[in-house]
């Protein structure tokens, strides 16, 4: 077995990223360019 779980697995990235709102949007805002330099909050 690998020592870390693969990220682009479903499960697994629903795992992390459910658990963990604030890391989707850290990591939505770093990937996502908008026109008008907005960013995603998490409310």
């Amino acid at each position: 077995m690998t020592r870390y779980l693969d990220p682009k697995n479903d499960v697994v990235f629903k795992k992390i990223f459910g658990q963990n709102p604030h890391l989707l949007i850290s990591f939505l805002n770093s990937q996502l360019r908008f026109e008008d330099n907005s960013v995603i909050e998490y409310t």
